[in-house]
């Protein structure tokens, strides 16, 4: 590589000048105040995330920190990507925070990063005014690992002393409102929602795949309220013949699978292929498969079902799918 490259190469990925034509467009959607450009000099900033909130909060103004101990081991989950020397300073300070409050100084502190949340890069004072990569990409500042080394002394001093005690601080999550670019999803018409149209067969061995199809409203006209739950579970019968949920849709062996059958005017009819694919080391039983999801009417108003299989038991015998 030439000296002449080497020089390009270091000017672009240091810029601290800016592009007209990337400020236009910046401008375009927000100009940055002055008090954002000084908090975060020399940086040119692209997008003011901080200063903008519609349709809501491009940036969150509150981040989860966590700090963690198992005996002598204390590890910090951190909500970003540390570079190298700003995880050493932070680690060099949680150790020192809790020598300094009665812990062995055989303590051993680790770094467990993109935890929680993700709040992009996280570089030293020194690292951000030189706006290579990662300091350009540490959104709060060049005073960023600061604020988190200033955090983590609190949790390790709480944590020394015995008197460690979560904080809760309250912010509503974007996704409570969100806007998308998708059409709304179409009224629900057909056979009565979570009607099992085709049930598992009796019996499954290890291995094998159970398969159950149910009239399903379209997942995505219910996106909001399904949000942290599932469209499937697998059950488990217990002992007191009280069926225990052991899988659920976010698990490898499971898969739920929607598609639009029908279409007309008045709306559309569709259909979820559950299934499951028997683990080797699952416990032989009785299980069955249980659905949960919405329909909406031709007003739009969403009515939520649920709905399980019959019985099918998991055995040794090498039985198959007829």
């Amino acid at each position: 590589m030439s000296h002449h490259t080497q020089d390009l190469a270091v000017r672009l990925q240091g810029d601290v000048e800016g592009s007209l034509f990337w400020d236009l467009v910046r401008n375009a959607i927000k100009e940055p105040s002055k008090e954002e450009i000084d908090c975060h000099a020399p940086k040119p900033i692209l997008l003011p995330t901080g200063e903008i909130s519609v349709p809501w909060k491009w940036q969150p103004t509150i981040v989860d920190v966590q700090l963690l101990r198992i005996g002598q081991v204390v590890i910090a989950a951190v909500p970003g990507e540390f570079s190298t020397m700003a995880g050493r300073r932070l680690r060099n300070a949680i150790k020192e925070t809790l020598v300094e409050n009665g812990m062995s100084g055989d303590t051993k502190v680790t770094i467990s990063g993109l935890a929680n949340t993700y709040s992009d890069y996280i570089v030293t004072y020194e690292e951000y005014q030189v706006q290579r990569y990662e300091g350009a990409s540490t959104i709060y500042g060049p005073h960023t690992l600061q604020a988190y080394i200033h955090k983590f002394r609190e949790l390790a001093k709480k944590i020394a002393l015995g008197t460690s005690q979560g904080e809760e601080v309250g912010e509503a999550p974007v996704t409570t409102n969100y806007t998308g670019f998708l059409p709304d999803s179409r009224t629900d018409t057909g056979n009565k929602y979570g009607k099992v149209i085709v049930q598992p067969d009796p019996k499954y061995r290890r291995g094998a795949t159970v398969e159950a199809v149910f009239a399903c409203g379209n997942p995505r006209g219910s996106a909001s309220q399904m949000r942290g739950q599932s469209y499937m579970y697998v059950e488990m019968k217990m002992e007191d013949g009280v069926y225990k949920q052991v899988f659920s849709d976010a698990d490898w062996s499971t898969k739920f699978e929607w598609k639009r059958k029908e279409i007309s005017l008045l709306g559309s009819y569709g259909e979820a292929t559950l299934s499951w694919n028997v683990p080797l080391n699952v416990g032989l039983g009785t299980y069955r498969l249980k659905h949960y999801g919405y329909y909406k009417n031709i007003r739009g108003k969403l009515t939520s079902y649920e709905q399980e299989t019959e019985e099918f038991e998991i055995v040794l015998e090498n039985y198959r799918r007829s």
